[in-house]
């Protein structure tokens, strides 16, 4: 039994999933919403005509104002407290009411499948989208030399492959350490075999306790987001 889902909001696919697999913790896409509400915005965010402003101009403000929207509306998705996501709907609100009463309507009644202060509450492990699956079929399609080939050969091809991708890209972060990771705390371990996107995640985590000593921010200002949703 699956404990995660992710699928687009396809009428079929929900429905079949929450039928088949009732405990499975359900998730909508990110990608695929983000690019929705995007496509929208282009479509119902009008800017006023500026009097003698050529058509250049008018496409660089309407630009302008998407761009706007599009990250008051990241910062939304993004929330980490059910009051900060009721703040960002109202200032989405005040941005555009025609893309409220389109987010209202498509979207925010799904909210507690892809803001992240719900979805944050259990363990994922990043996966809140379904295009990294897609692009892994996408991969292993690639793998196929001809419609008559077998299974066996495609992963055998697929291991063989990311063996040596893992080992090239190992062999590249171990010669070209960034100078963040060069210093006392992490001499020990910056040359063996841990990618610098680990080294990045763990100096994320240590930022939170030097805050906590060095500045006096209150303990209670963290809020275990890492292990809930990455174990």
């Amino acid at each position: 039994m699956p404990r995660i889902i992710v699928t687009d909001r396809g009428l079929v696919c929900t429905n079949t999933t929450e039928k088949v697999y009732p405990p499975s913790k359900k998730l909508l896409c990110r990608w695929h919403i983000r690019r929705n509400v995007l496509a929208q915005a282009h479509r119902k965010i009008v800017v006023a005509q500026v009097p003698e402003a050529s058509s250049l101009v008018m496409k660089n403000m309407k630009e302008l104002e998407v761009d706007t929207f599009m990250a008051k509306y990241d910062e939304t998705i993004n929330a980490a407290t059910a009051s900060e996501y009721n703040e960002g709907c109202l200032a989405l609100k005040d941005l555009n009411s025609n893309m409220d009463a389109y987010l209202t309507r498509h979207w925010w009644p799904y909210k507690t499948k892809f803001v992240r202060c719900w979805i944050d509450s259990f363990c994922h492990f990043g996966s809140v989208d379904t295009s990294t699956v897609e692009g892994t079929h996408a991969k292993m399609k690639s793998f196929l030399d001809n419609a008559r080939g077998d299974l066996v050969t495609v992963f055998q091809q697929w291991w063989s492959r990311a063996v040596t991708n893992n080992s090239v890209q190992a062999a590249k972060e171990v010669s070209t350490i960034p100078q963040l990771f060069r210093d006392d705390l992490y001499s020990a371990v910056a040359e063996k075999n841990i990618s610098v996107h680990a080294l990045k995640e763990t100096h994320k985590l240590w930022k939170m306790p030097r805050k906590l000593v060095v500045q006096g921010t209150r303990p209670n200002d963290f809020t275990g987001t890492e292990r809930r949703t990455k174990g």
